[in-house]
């Protein structure tokens, strides 16, 4: 059976899913084209970490805005223009918090000893959707990438763990490298993940200094051998799990016995190392820096970063002792950050979707409803799907993911009851009123979805706000009827129709 969007408007017609999914290929295909020639000033600027002094217009704000907390509100884009860049960026990076945030979201766990997998989620997704500084959690969500571990190895015992991982990650992100490294490599989480509490001295496990190498610090093939994995994994041992039978908690320690506390060679160099030290020399000894600074980089501003830009940005970052924070606002105050290379589109995520959408509209829906959307989707934060982390870009274009993508914007524009109970409406999103003809509202809704259709499109959306809609029976029935921006009905019914209708614009799937 061909998979269908399950709408709440019997009047939307969409295109075919594989049309649609073409249509969005073709779409990002052309958004990634190349950044020009050397001399080319566009290829200069993309290059450059000079500080950016254009104008901070509607379309630098959006692409601020998208890129670092994934979605925009009305009041996000005012306030940017009143403070400024540099004010933003400050505040964005000193990772101050409402006070009663993190407690509000504890309670999605039930029990905060022994939560769920979907409390787990609910938690994360509730920061993700309450936290004024969106920054936060999609920086979270980058090393929950870059590091990533699956809370799918826990019990009930153990799945704890996950909660301090998070926190550990949100807490870390933004801080000293070399001990950020240190700590995520002794977490909990991570040391059941990839196998920590199974390396012994007797019995070697290479699976975690494998990863550290390739995918956490170095990149594969990147200045390391089949022996320098070896001897890493020998400085690794030593841990191990243990359960208390009065908490019904497992823990993890160190385990002198468990340790190899012989010579190792690691990189040329013999030493008795731990794990500490072993951090220490591959990140004294090798690029961590460059390969941290080349992925943050690609995250937030475009894939492939030049080499002369990712060697820079190292000896930034080395320069200021391995402290994240000041590169961070060195990236996003840069000209590379807002080079039209940059603000070239790449496709979402669903949770990238999902979240842009309800932090830009202010609609939601309950988080378990959420949680499951994003499990079909094959996006469910602390699951992901491998230790090599997310798909990213075009790897998320499929009919039936566009397809479910449909459902889920469906039920955000749909859900009126959760939202009356929450007291969310359209108000917000809509121009004041007196003010809210077909034309003004539609720009509007295309403003904030950063959506540009083509003139034939933007009269379809006019026609859609400028006709009456409902079924007869199993027969749908149509009639000309102007829209009408004071009716609270028509805003209602009309304007969420238009919400959606926009929002699966192949434009409005990338950020």
């Amino acid at each position: 059976m061909t998979p269908s969007l399950s709408l709440g408007f019997p009047f939307v017609r969409v295109k075919r899913a594989k049309d649609w999914a073409l249509s969005l290929s073709l779409l990002f295909l052309a958004s990634c084209g190349g950044g020009g020639g050397g001399g080319d000033p566009a290829a200069i600027q993309a290059s450059s970490l000079r500080p950016y002094t254009g104008p901070l217009d509607l379309a630098a704000r959006q692409h601020f805005l998208f890129r670092t907390q994934w979605g925009a509100s009305p009041e996000d884009l005012q306030e940017l223009e009143r403070i400024g860049l540099d004010a933003w960026i400050d505040r964005m990076l000193a990772f101050q918090e409402p006070a009663r945030l993190e407690e509000k979201a504890l309670k999605e766990l039930g029990d905060e000893d022994f939560p769920s997998q979907s409390g787990l989620v609910r938690y994360w997704l509730y920061r993700m959707l309450r936290n004024p500084n969106g920054f936060q959690e999609v920086l979270t969500y980058f090393w929950h990438d870059h590091f990533a571990t699956s809370q799918s190895v826990l019990k009930r015992s153990s799945r704890y763990f996950f909660l301090k991982h998070l926190q550990l990650l949100r807490k870390g992100g933004a801080g000293n490298l070399r001990q950020f490294l240190k700590r995520v490599a002794k977490d909990p989480a991570m040391l059941l993940w990839l196998d920590g509490v199974s390396n012994t001295r007797l019995k070697p496990n290479e699976n975690f200094g494998r990863e550290f190498l390739e995918l956490f610090t170095l990149g594969a093939d990147r200045g390391y051998t089949q022996k320098d994995i070896e001897e890493i994994s020998r400085a690794f041992t030593g841990y191990r799990l243990r359960y208390d039978s009065l908490s019904g908690q497992s823990f993890v320690t160190f385990d002198e016995k468990r340790f190899d506390s012989g010579i190792k060679e690691i990189f040329g160099v013999q030493g008795p190392f731990d794990m500490d030290s072993a951090i220490d020399l591959t990140i004294d000894r090798r690029g961590v820096a460059e390969w941290i600074c080349a992925r943050l980089f690609s995250y937030f501003c475009y894939p492939n970063p030049p080499g002369g830009l990712v060697a820079e940005l190292a000896q930034y970052l080395r320069k200021h002792n391995y402290d994240l924070r000041p590169l961070l606002k060195l990236l996003f105050r840069s000209e590379a950050f807002f080079s039209p290379r940059a603000r070239k589109g790449r496709v979402r995520s669903p949770l990238e979707q999902a979240i842009w959408f309800i932090r830009t509209t202010g609609l939601e829906i309950p988080l378990e409803e959420l949680d499951d959307a994003l499990s079909a989707l094959g996006n469910r934060p602390t699951m992901p799907p491998h230790v090599g982390g997310w798909p990213e870009g075009e790897a998320w274009v499929s009919s039936l993911g566009l397809l479910e993508r449909g459902n889920l914007i469906n039920e955000l524009c749909t859900d009126r009851y959760y939202q009356n109970r929450l007291g969310l409406n359209l108000a917000p999103i809509l121009p004041p009123r007196g003010r809210r003809s077909a034309e003004a509202v539609l720009d509007r809704i295309l403003m904030l979805l950063r959506v540009e259709p083509d003139p034939q499109e933007r009269q379809l959306y006019l026609d859609f706000l400028g006709q009456r809609i409902w079924l007869e029976g199993k027969k749908l029935m149509r009639k000309r009827d102007a829209f009408d921006g004071e009716d609270p009905q028509q805003v209602d019914e009309r304007v969420r129709g238009l919400l959606f209708l926009v929002s699966q614009h192949p434009s409005a799937w990338l950020k």
